[in-house]
């Protein structure tokens, strides 16, 4: 005997994909927030991790400032980290230059990039932090600390690396030249006055990876939708 087998009609198939239609539109939504949000929760704490480990560095290494060379003593302008960053890759990493104003102290934080005069120096926090390389050398490493536990030297690694860029895929940057004492840099024509007036913090640009927080700041807050976390204030 054949057995009849049974389908589902047209009209069945497709009330079906209606309620489908109809839940994606209720869930999207929903899910969509939910990433957003969990988005701003890992910057806030890649924020914070990276403002308290550079503390706890300065700590350990008994230095004001990230070195070009750690391994010298030399404590001009010339030896010193302007500015830090989690990355140098992929594309899509430098600021936006939309979101400078002239003469603002902005336009800092393109230096390394664009080639502005003045001498600027840019390393990784991967380098810094990590692999103890500054400037991507195994030689200017900063040297381990003597056999007095209290004695300054790298104990690193500080963060699991590689480190990459935020959850918008632009890198985090820190603006570590007002770590370190006065002195004729950084930034050419924008030279402050003195370095530790300036406030130091590390910063995510945020979803719109526009970069509207000056550089050279006291007092400094997110402008827009940057995030940041600050390590020092000035005074």
């Amino acid at each position: 005997m054949r057995k009849s087998a049974k389908g589902f009609t047209l009209v069945e198939v497709t009330i079906i994909l209606l309620v489908l239609v109809i839940l994606s539109g209720i869930l999207l939504p929903t899910i969509e927030r939910f990433i957003d949000l969990a988005r701003y929760v890992k910057v806030k704490e890649d924020l914070g991790m990276f403002a308290a480990i550079i503390e706890l560095w300065k700590v350990d290494n008994c230095s004001r400032y990230f070195k070009v060379c750690g391994t010298s003593s030399n404590q001009s302008a010339d030896n010193r980290i302007d500015l830090l960053v989690s990355a140098v890759s992929p594309q899509g990493m430098i600021p936006d230059t939309g979101a400078f104003l002239p003469g603002g102290g902005d336009a800092a934080w393109l230096v390394p990039y664009t080639g502005m005069p003045g001498s600027f120096n840019v390393d990784t926090m991967e380098n810094q932090l990590v692999t103890n390389t500054p400037m991507g050398n195994p030689a200017w490493g900063y040297p381990p600390p003597g056999i007095n536990p209290a004695s300054c030297g790298w104990r690193g690694a500080y963060i699991s690396g590689p480190l990459g860029p935020d959850p918008w895929g632009t890198r985090y940057m820190a603006n570590v030249a007002f770590l370190g004492p006065q002195g004729a840099r950084p930034l050419g024509a924008l030279t402050p006055p003195g370095f530790n007036q300036y406030d130091v913090f590390v910063l995510s640009a945020g979803p719109d990876k526009i970069v509207q927080t000056p550089f050279l700041v006291d007092g400094v807050i997110g402008l827009g939708d940057d995030m940041l976390a600050l390590v020092s204030g000035g005074f």
